[in-house]
């Protein structure tokens, strides 16, 4: 059970990297070239995406599996966190006024806990039995 509280704080703070990335990326795109919101998230998402892959399967599950197999999946999921991201931004930015960073980071903290941790745990890096990871 300390174990996976361990792999879990561990993707928490892979997460928060990665997020830090996505949101930085997506804030140049939005204040400095005027890119729209929906499209600033979309890119920030995609660098965000490759930092925490790497981070995910080098730290957080110690991953010894092939890099291709587990990169195809992680696309597929972080293709659908993108996806929740943009259409929640999207949406809210047209339903409410309120300052784009505060709107992502309502999305990005929804998408976290019901839909990212969870693929990545048991579809992404799957094959560790999280009970034998080292502290």
């Amino acid at each position: 059970m300390i174990k996976n509280l361990i792999v879990f704080l561990r993707f928490v703070s892979a997460s928060g990297i990665a997020t830090g990335v996505d949101f930085g990326m997506a804030y140049t795109f939005l204040h400095t070239w005027s890119w729209s919101p929906t499209l600033a998230t979309v890119l920030g998402n995609v660098a965000g995406a490759l930092v925490g892959f790497w981070i995910s399967k080098q730290w957080v599950f110690k991953s010894t599996s092939a890099f291709g197999s587990q990169a195809i999946k992680y696309a597929l999921v972080a293709s659908g966190n993108s996806l929740m991201n943009t259409t929640g931004v999207w949406l809210l930015t047209l339903w409410v006024s309120w300052h784009y960073l505060l709107v992502r980071i309502i999305v990005a903290l929804f998408v976290f806990v019901v839909y990212s941790y969870g693929l990545n745990q048991w579809f992404v890096f799957k094959e560790k039995n999280h009970e034998e990871l080292s502290i």
